[in-house]
């Protein structure tokens, strides 16, 4: 419980913790479903799409948050937008 409410100040979005899901941003629930999977702690992660309606500071948060977290883990992450992936992808496969 803890980690999720760090995790909630970590992107400013404490004042929405007792809101319904339906009830907030389609950034925040991206926020709040990354949270979610962060939590869980697993030795895989896999996002698709992950930052879709977040904002840039939420996003640049979001970045820097799987670079820390995924150095000991695996994380497979599917974006459209190349400046979206976080630093810490090492491999690339690219559909043309």
């Amino acid at each position: 419980m803890q980690l999720t409410s760090n995790l909630f100040d970590y992107f400013s979005i404490t004042g929405i913790c007792n809101d319904l899901f339906r009830h907030v941003s389609t950034g925040q629930q991206n926020i709040i479903l990354l949270i979610r999977a962060l939590v869980k702690n697993p030795p895989m992660l896999a996002l698709d799409e992950p930052f879709q309606g977040m904002d840039f500071d939420s996003v640049n948060r979001a970045k820097q948050l799987l670079n820390e977290y995924c150095k000991d883990r695996t994380l497979i992450f599917v974006s459209h937008q190349p400046d979206e992936i976080p630093s810490c992808i090492n491999k690339y496969f690219k559909i043309e």
